[in-house]
């Protein structure tokens, strides 16, 4: 609410801004001397101010004193100093000849014009600050006057961009290089031609340099320039890499090619210091370079640390912004500044894939828009940021440990590959090959020249390259999942089929001359080829096996080249590996270690192939062989053993699409209320027999009203026949209430109050004890009336019986003959549980905590059945310490709210404890509990044991490891206690 105020005060306010400031009136001695505020009133001379009134005393005002003005004479001594200094000017250039004054007068002013222009060196005289760096803030901290000498003290924005490129100090902005300039460079009729290969064939495609900008550089200061002279050399020195040695140039100018570049990286390592702590173009430029054109078959780790270093650099002087746009520019210099960044974006994708390392920029960090020409090299950016996100998604450490991994991986490559379709198809006509030209190149010999300069010269054929080599390392991945692989194989081999065609026409020096893609391009072709040799398809291995033969020539072709050791052994020794079968190494070992020690004989050879790619080959490989048994039982029907039973399960995992028109269940969901009077559970409530349950406020446990076994009946002799065969059972039967509360489940119960219901467990095991006639215990919990529950408050049973029944003792002996197995020292379940907490990727495993471990066996029946296990061996619920009871009922909350969770349900299952015996030597048997849910696929749909359940075997359609899956996605917080 706003305060009201009077038109008169409105108007004195007005008045009082509007008025100049009065003078303040002479304070008194006493307040001068004190140095407070004087209220002394001049309208009142007779009454002092609060501060005298306080000292009992009056109010004095002694005559201020007048400030003394500049001594006599003063002004007029200055005065006549200034004539005798302009007489004495007068004088001497009256002396001095005309010719030196005009000297003198054009030195000042071409000083002064160098403070006026920027110099190309200080162009780069900028750094990125960021809105978060904080000069923003501190800028506020200073006044807002602009000549204000301490404003003059802070860096200042350019442009009024706030706080973004920011002009260095000046004595940061050095322009020395402090290298050495004593060069012995080659004659300038073969740098020349060198240079001018390099901008028509390697600088076209990836345009690190800006052309107009070196030539103007080099022609006006010459190739002894310490800007110009390492970047020249350092291109002359990729260039020489690319021809052949017997190329007419250097028979033209005397030399060889081998000693020419051996002669300039001597020199470059001898006068060329960079300067990293110093960002500038030029070392952007030079590092880069030297990371595109690696000496070796492959990228090393040398480039991705030079690549790092050189985005650093951009980014500090605030390429990656399109702020950036720093004083005496041209608008033709800022387009080359473009191309730098996004060549370093591009190497960035390109070469942290080789090498299997981070990538270094992030697109969130960057808004630069992507240079107006070449066009070609626009696509490769766009490209490149595609490839960039299927590196951060698919070689992330987090997926790898993720539960459902290959769920997650088969997603992410199928939206990486639609993204790629979708570039390739944006492509215009003269970069895209098309599948008529694709056509020509498979079945002619020559192909039109028009087409194989589109190819070399036109950017399609890197563009081909780049996009296939994107499309393959993606494509990769997918032999590690559970997906069908024969869509996969075909997309590869179509791929890698059309890339050999390309290959066919295309000169080595073409290749080189962006080797950093053109060996990153072969390396993926290697390893799906790899790949596909292992495939059990017959047709798809010997394709593979071909096509890595005409690889091999082609490297060999590369050799002459590149004069790099062969890499050919290497690629026979992974392919024999890789490929052949037990027998046919068994038959070959003595070739094999021919091979082996041929390989091993080459470190020359393993310096060169240090790139990390190689290990994800052999990693890759590893993978899909161990995966592959498994991705053809997921796909595929087959039988499951359980060993804890001796029985089989039939798992057909295509038949979940199949549609359901079958009966479903009602909704298991239903409010009740805390207290139902009509319940003979709840407390106080009369029961069927008369007696009335206690006011309990916890567990409760009584005899079953309608026991299935009773102790008081006479002992029945067994009959001996060999057909119909009967014998009496003598028992008891429980019923335990969970909670006093009977809108509760044990999903919705807390920790302790589930503790409870252990100690009530454990304690009416123990109670059996007392029985000579009770040899088995069994705890039970029907819930739901899908799972024939007639009371829906939460309880559950127990029924003891003088003999074991027959699941609880087929698992007995199978346990006990394991137990026997291994000489009495091992236990079926901890060694089960045990594989289970070894899997790397836990395919079975729901979840676990410190003592208990909740897993889908892998011989499960029912949809959604899991295992509860301790982690070590346990044998019956008094075993227990204090921390195991506490886990295994935080093991009992979390999957049972789970269940909930999955279809937003009171989920119906049957759980029942397996433990050993009350009675005999049952050391091996293993404390564990069975869950069995009936639903399948909704709340409403649920799984049978009929037809072919019933008479051959039980059969499943959901795997055991996509069961765990959903599981393992689901939240442990009620859906419930979220709806409110």
């Amino acid at each position: 609410m706003q305060p009201i105020t009077s038109p008169q005060a409105s108007e004195h306010n007005v008045d009082s801004r509007d008025r100049k400031r009065q003078k303040r009136n002479r304070a008194c001695d006493l307040c001068r001397r004190k140095k407070t505020r004087c209220d002394h009133d001049p309208a009142y001379p007779n009454i002092a101010c609060s501060s005298c009134r306080n000292y009992e005393k009056e109010c004095t005002f002694s005559e201020p004193t007048k400030k003394r003005g500049p001594s006599k004479g003063y002004v007029e001594g200055l005065e006549s100093r200034l004539k005798r200094v302009e007489e004495l000017l007068v004088n001497m250039l009256q002396d001095m000849p005309p010719n030196e004054i005009a000297d003198v007068t054009a030195e000042l002013e071409k000083d002064s014009d160098a403070y006026k222009k920027p110099s190309e060196e200080n162009k780069d005289a900028y750094f990125f600050a960021g809105s978060s760096s904080g000069y923003y803030l501190l800028s506020r901290l200073f006044p807002q006057d602009q000549s204000h000498p301490l404003n003059q003290m802070f860096p200042k924005p350019i442009n009024n961009n706030d706080d973004l490129i920011i002009k260095r100090p000046s004595e940061l902005s050095s322009s020395s290089s402090g290298n050495n300039q004593d060069w012995k460079l080659p004659p300038k009729g073969l740098m020349d031609y060198l240079l001018n290969v390099y901008f028509e064939r390697v600088n076209k495609f990836l345009p690190i340099l800006d052309k107009d900008e070196f030539y103007k550089l080099y022609e006006r200061e010459g190739s002894q320039s310490s800007q110009v002279t390492p970047i020249a050399l350092t291109t002359c020195c990729k260039v020489i890499k690319m021809l052949d040695k017997n190329h007419p140039i250097f028979a033209e100018y005397g030399v060889e090619k081998e000693a020419l570049k051996k002669d300039l990286t001597f020199q470059l390592h001898l006068h060329h210091m960079p300067d990293f702590l110093e960002p500038k173009v030029q070392s952007i430029q030079l590092l880069l370079l030297n990371a595109a054109h690696s000496e070796s078959w492959l990228t090393q780790g040398e480039a991705w640390l030079s690549v790092s270093i050189a985005i650093k650099m951009a980014q500090d002087l605030g390429l990656h912004r399109a702020s950036f746009k720093p004083q005496g520019l041209s608008k033709a210099e800022l387009e080359a500044r473009k191309r730098l960044w996004w060549s370093a974006y591009i190497l960035d994708r390109c070469v942290c894939a080789a090498v299997a390392r981070p990538l270094t920029i992030s697109d969130a960090d960057c808004d630069i828009d992507y240079p107006e020409s070449p066009d070609h090299f626009h696509y490769l950016a766009k490209l490149a940021s595609i490839h960039g996100e299927s590196i951060r998604a698919l070689r992330s450490p987090k997926i790898q440990v993720l539960p459902d991994k290959s769920q997650r991986i088969e997603n992410i490559c199928r939206f990486i590959q639609q993204k790629l379709v979708e570039w390739k198809n944006n492509l215009p006509s003269h970069l895209q090959i098309s599948d008529e030209e694709f056509d020509q190149i498979s079945q002619s010999d020559s192909i039109n020249p028009a087409l194989k300069e589109k190819l070399e010269n036109g950017g399609a054929g890197q563009l081909y390259f780049a996009y296939t080599a994107a499309h393959l390392s993606v494509n990769k991945y997918l032999f590690s999942t559970n997906i069908d692989q024969s869509s996969v194989t075909s997309a590869c081999q179509e791929l890698i089929r059309k890339a050999f065609y390309t290959l066919s026409y295309i000169n080595v020096e073409f290749l080189l001359s962006f080797w950093c893609f053109s060996s990153y391009f072969l390396t993926e072709i290697l390893t799906i080829i790899f790949i596909n040799c292992k495939s059990p398809d017959p047709a798809i291995a010997s394709e593979a096996k071909y096509y890595n033969e005409k690889l091999k020539s082609f490297y060999r072709h590369l050799e002459e080249t590149l004069e790099q050791p062969s890499l050919v052994p290497y690629i026979d020794l992974i392919f024999k590996l890789g490929s052949g079968s037990l027998e046919d190494k068994e038959k070959d070992n003595n070739s094999q270690n021919a091979l082996g020690d041929e390989f091993l004989h080459q470190t020359s050879l393993i310096n060169n192939i240090n790139g990390l790619e190689w290990s994800e080959i052999a990693k890759l490989l590893f993978e899909i062989d161990q995966g592959s048994d498994g991705a053809k039982f997921i796909n595929n029907s087959h039988r499951r053993y359980n060993p804890l039973t001796k029985s089989w399960v039939l798992c057909s995992p295509h038949r979940t699409q199949r549609p359901w028109q079958g009966q479903q269940e009602g909704d298991q969901s239903e409010e009740r209320p805390q207290y139902d009077p009509q319940c003979y559970l709840c407390p106080g409530n009369q029961r069927a027999n008369g007696e009335s349950n206690p006011k309990y406020e916890a567990t409760f446990r009584f005899p079953n009203d309608f026991a299935a076994v009773k102790t008081d009946q006479p002992a029945l002799e067994a009959t001996d026949d060999d057909l119909i065969r009967v014998e009496g059972v003598r028992g008891e039967c429980h019923v335990i209430c969970f909670s006093p509360r009977h809108d509760l489940t044990l999903a919705e119960m807390s920790i302790e109050e589930i503790e409870k219901v252990v100690d009530i467990w454990t304690s009416s095991y123990l109670d059996m004890q007392q029985n000579p006639v009770i040899k088995h215990v069994q705890i039970f919990e029907n819930k739901g009336a899908a799972m024939g529950c007639s009371n829906p408050h939460p309880h559950g049973q127990m029924w003891c019986t003088e003999s074991i029944p027959e699941e609880p003792q087929k698992e007995l002996i199978a346990l006990h003959e394991y137990n026997q197995k291994h000489g009495g020292k091992k236990c079926l379940l901890c060694d089960y549980a045990q594989r289970e907490m070894n899997d790397p990727e836990r395919k079975r495993t729901v979840f676990e905590n410190d003592t208990f471990l909740v897993v889908v066996p892998f011989w499960a029946v029912w949809p959604f059945e899991v295992m509860v296990l301790p982690k070590v061996h346990i044998a019956s619920l008094p075993e227990m310490d204090d921390k195991q009871k506490h886990d295994l009922a935080d093991a009992v909350r979390r999957i049972t709210c789970r269940y909930d969770n999955l279809f937003k349900t009171s989920f119906p299952y049957s759980m029942g404890i397996h433990q050993k015996p009350l009675q005999g030597e049952y050391d091996y048997a293993h404390l564990h509990l069975h869950y069995y849910p009936p639903l399948l696929r909704s709340a409403t749909v649920r799984k049978f044991l009929v037809g072919f359940e019933m008479l051959g075997e039980p059969q499943r359609d959901l795997t055991p490891e996509q069961a765990a899956a959903r599981l393992r996605e689901l939240p442990e917080v009620h859906y419930k206690e979220v709806a409110n």
